[in-house]
């Protein structure tokens, strides 16, 4: 089911996904202190709201307390409860990284790192495989003129920015093939007219466009007819490694777009909430410094 959104709200979205994909959450993620934060919600309370703690955190400056306002010396007193529900969301978005993410993404923080892994255990079976599950992802998450590479609005689990990529990769991998060992797919058993231009077995336009996005539909049809293009397809991937596999760990940054933007405003909250005690606390001594001794 689709629903019409403003273009206002459509560019939001977009931005949105791309400051929350997977490699840039990847960066509190896979640290060593955001999977510490994981036991937050299952131990916090009792280790953040330890007596011996308590005493430790609320012990006054040197030099005492500053006069402030009321306001503010309220918001400093709950210094211990904004550290405690940080660390609270901090845990639980990790915890959904941890669950969520690719394991692609879960292990690399960039995508040379992960095709230096890939390459070392490479066969023609691996990056076949690869190459198939990136063109279902794409064709999954994108239906009828959305998979068109000229088709602005994509969907924001494999948006423009990661399809442009695959839709060249096709491409290249067509061209690769020797015209001699092609299959005949212009054939069709549709009638001419419009149902004809849009076949799956049409590859060129009248004009001579490469639809890049048909092929990719004849690659998953399943049948004995276009076995053959996918056989040779991945055969020609073979020589492309690299580039499957780069698309893939690019392609999967942007998966599950709802995931990430739960994961992103755990993560948002987590930090929101621990500046607060640290702004205070900061403020206050800086105060203190530059007080007048009495």
């Amino acid at each position: 089911m689709r629903f019409s959104i403003s273009l206002a709200t459509r560019v939001f979205l977009e931005k949105l996904s791309n400051s929350v994909r997977w490699d840039k959450l990847g960066a509190v993620g896979r640290s060593n202190i955001g999977r510490l934060t994981i036991l937050i919600p299952f131990v916090g309370y009792l280790v953040v709201f330890n007596p011996s703690f308590i005493n430790f955190f609320q012990q006054e400056l040197p030099g005492g307390i500053p006069n402030t306002y009321d306001w503010f010396s309220e918001l400093h007193g709950q210094r211990l409860v904004f550290l405690y529900f940080g660390l609270l969301f901090l845990g639980l978005g990790n915890l959904l990284f941890v669950i969520l993410a690719p394991d692609a993404l879960r292990k690399h923080s960039d995508v040379s790192g992960y095709i230096t892994e890939m390459q070392g255990v490479a066969s023609q079976t691996l990056i076949a495989n690869k190459l198939t599950e990136t063109v279902s992802r794409f064709l999954n998450a994108n239906e009828g003129e959305a998979r068109s590479p000229f088709f602005y609005g994509q969907s924001l689990s494999f948006p423009s920015e990661a399809s442009g990529y695959l839709h060249d990769l096709i491409g290249n991998l067509w061209r690769d093939i020797s015209p001699s060992k092609l299959p005949d797919l212009e054939l069709s058993y549709e009638t001419p007219g419009t149902f004809f231009e849009g076949s799956p077995y049409t590859i060129y336009t009248g004009s001579g466009y490469l639809q890049t996005d048909n092929i990719m539909e004849i690659m998953t049809a399943g049948n004995a007819a276009t076995f053959a293009l996918l056989h040779l397809m991945h055969a020609e991937a073979e020589g492309r490694s690299k580039e499957v596999f780069f698309v893939e760990f690019y392609s999967l940054s942007f998966s599950k777009f709802l995931a990430r933007a739960m994961v992103g405003l755990f993560f948002l909250l987590g930090f929101g909430a621990l500046l607060v005690p640290t702004l205070t606390t900061s403020t206050l001594v800086m105060m203190t410094a530059f007080q007048k001794p009495m």
